[in-house]
């Protein structure tokens, strides 16, 4: 057997390719590169390509070679775009960046292309050698990914403007309540004709003022108690058209068209004709000097894709068809900033006026009613809304289902002396006044700041408690909660919730029960008094 020596061991040192095989290796990685690859003489005339660059652009070695790189030329740069790439090549270095090039067959490409100067053995610019890769599909797919991720952004920016905007109603109708009903009872005890009556009025009237204002933030934020019915849209429009019309003036021409075959939506009648003149009004603030006016109603399978709510696809309506509002004016439009914040609270372009607020009452307003609105404007193209509402059966419905979400405020009969009232709220002003109200009235009340107590007033009341009265948010548990637990021991007592602030589906799950009624924040004597006098004179 032959002994191995240290000679015929492995060794662990690489042998140098010669020269010939270097070249002949680095041609075979050139010529199996993926990405597309052409070099050009110092004139910019095309002496090599690889097969990548015939994948790439459709055009053949042959048919490159001799030519220039303008046979690639898109026209979607101007000249100084190729000035610029050639002044950074003669002057030495390397030039990186995107360009968008036309191929073979006629289609466009995003290339993302870096373009080196090659020296000679004296230092002059000899070749140049351009490296390039398509990037059309992952750009697409970046720029989706951005608008989403926008979108994301502006949907939870609205959403916890939202929640803002329901908290500050909540307390401000608290305050308001407080002001309003005060105000109210001082007025009734002085003559009216006195000056002291004139600057109670006036409170009264800054007093409701505020508290339209508190009602739109509360539309916004999607926070109001709605009474939905089945209702024709065509309908709508159409009778609204009159009214559209002397609203706006005479140097605008409105134009209606009740097209949609199917227009039956559910939705809250006042409700959606607010939606309707706010933005008829924004409309009309987009053309000082006149202009065109058109309200439209189409049945649409599937929102346009050429409108972009705030912050999702109009893609992520639910699926099915749907009855399409359109409201459309040709006059100062937006632009894309503008259009991101349109909808915002308190956003306005209009410096003279306005509180920002018609456009925010309107999203919330479509969105709680399970709806989408959409807005296309370009700067002096005018501006297109649209609002998306799913089509609804239009069955006859249960008239006891919505008819108790909202108390008609007129007095069923003379209660006074003849009830029990159990009062729970736990902001003292606002108890203080409904107690001064319900014992103005005759009414017996009961008193308790917290559920624990009005428990336990409960279980020591020996008599009869016609009506609970209580706000809807309270510490230790919610009204309806506090409700259900005393209407276990006592069936027939009425339920009144009050609430300046309140989620509509859970207020409306609660007064489809017989005997829960709704009072919102803030509200006056009379309609406290009224309301009471129709749920227990109504037995």
């Amino acid at each position: 057997m032959k002994t191995l020596t240290m000679d015929d061991r492995p060794s662990n040192k690489s042998v140098a390719p010669s020269s010939e095989a270097l070249l002949r290796l680095q041609a075979q990685a050139l010529e199996g590169a993926a990405n597309a690859i052409l070099i050009t003489d110092r004139l910019g005339r095309i002496l090599w390509v690889n097969p990548a660059f015939t994948t790439l652009t459709g055009y053949t070695a042959a048919e490159a070679l001799g030519q220039t790189p303008r046979i690639l030329r898109s026209g979607e740069h101007d000249a100084a775009f190729y000035e610029n790439i050639w002044q950074t090549l003669l002057a030495g270095r390397v030039w990186r960046g995107e360009i968008i090039n036309r191929n073979k067959d006629g289609s466009l490409c995003l290339e993302e292309a870096t373009i080196t100067p090659v020296r000679g053995h004296d230092g002059e610019i000899t070749h140049f050698v351009d490296i390039k890769q398509d990037v059309t599909e992952s750009k697409r797919v970046q720029e989706a990914l951005n608008r989403s991720e926008e979108q994301l952004r502006r949907a939870q920016k609205l959403e916890a403007i939202g929640r803002l905007a329901g908290g500050v109603a909540h307390d401000f109708n608290n305050l308001l309540t407080v002001i309003n009903g005060c105000a109210q009872l001082v007025l009734d005890s002085i003559d009216r004709d006195s000056p002291t009556a004139q600057q109670v009025q006036e409170i009264l009237q800054a007093g409701e003022s505020a508290a339209r204002l508190t009602r739109q933030l509360l539309a916004f934020s999607r926070r109001q108690v709605l009474v939905p019915k089945i209702i024709d849209l065509n309908g709508v429009i159409n009778d609204m058209g009159a009214m559209v019309r002397r609203l706006i003036g005479d140097d605008i021409e409105v134009t209606v068209l009740a097209r949609a075959d199917h227009a039956w939506i559910k939705v809250d009648p006042g409700q959606i004709e607010q939606v309707v003149m706010n933005l008829v009004v924004n409309a009309r603030d987009a053309m000082p000097r006149g202009g065109r006016l058109t309200l439209e109603t189409a049945n649409e399978d599937s929102p346009d894709a050429g409108y972009t709510p705030p912050g999702e696809a109009p893609a992520n309506l639910q699926p099915g068809p749907h009855v399409a509002l359109t409201v459309r004016d040709n006059g100062s439009g937006m632009d894309a900033e503008t259009q991101a914040h349109v909808f915002e609270p308190f956003f306005s372009t209009r410096e003279d006026h306005g509180t920002g607020l018609g456009l925010a009452t309107v999203y919330g307003i479509v969105r709680q009613s399970g709806g989408q609105i959409a807005v296309q404007s370009e700067p002096g193209l005018g501006t297109t809304f649209k609002v998306y509402f799913p089509c609804a059966d239009p069955s006859p419905q249960e008239p006891s289902s919505s008819s108790r979400l909202r108390v008609e405020w007129k007095r069923a009969a003379e209660v006074k002396g003849s009830a029990t009232v159990l009062l729970v709220e736990d902001e003292d002003g606002v108890r203080r006044l409904a107690q001064r109200i319900l014992e103005r009235e005759g009414l017996a009340v009961l008193i308790a700041q917290r559920p624990s107590e009005a428990l336990s007033l409960s279980e020591r009341h020996a008599g009869q408690i016609d009506l609970l009265l209580t706000d809807v948010k309270l510490p230790e548990m919610n009204g309806p909660e506090l409700a259900e637990r005393l209407r276990t021991l006592r069936p027939e007592m009425k339920v009144l919730l009050m609430s300046g602030y309140t989620d509509d589906s859970t207020i409306r799950q609660v007064l489809r029960k017989p005997g829960h009624y709704f009072l919102g924040k803030p509200f006056t004597p009379d309609a406290l008094t009224e309301s009471v006098g129709q749920i227990l004179g109504a037995g």
